[in-house]
């Protein structure tokens, strides 16, 4: 919402991660750097020039919002590109389409 093209200095976590390759894969974001030189690991992230319109939140952690295969159109139609958690980790909507399983809805960019 800030606008910037640099982002470093984020705690790095395993799911933020995996959540920043989604990025990535979906040109979002241009590169991804894990900085280890003090104590403890930080994620640097650098955007592309196309900024993310809207990003909505869905699933907190006091309400987990979860999606079954059969609905899956829905957000096919209602948003550009959807973040998914799965029993085989984080991906996007359209990786986890093809399989016939629920999924939590972790967010939307659109």
């Amino acid at each position: 919402m800030a606008k910037k093209k640099d982002v470093s200095w984020i705690p790095y976590s395993k799911l933020k991660q995996d959540i920043l390759e989604v990025l990535k894969s979906n040109g979002y974001i241009s590169s991804i750097n894990i900085n280890e030189e003090w104590k403890f690991k930080v994620l640097d992230i650098s955007f592309w020039e196309k900024n993310i319109l809207n990003l909505r939140k869905i699933s907190k952690w006091w309400q987990r919002i979860y999606v079954k295969w059969a609905d899956i159109r829905q957000v096919m139609n209602w948003y550009w590109m959807s973040v998914i958690s799965t029993s085989k980790w984080i991906m996007p909507w359209y990786k986890a389409y093809k399989e016939w399983i629920w999924w939590e809805l972790m967010f939307e960019i659109y």
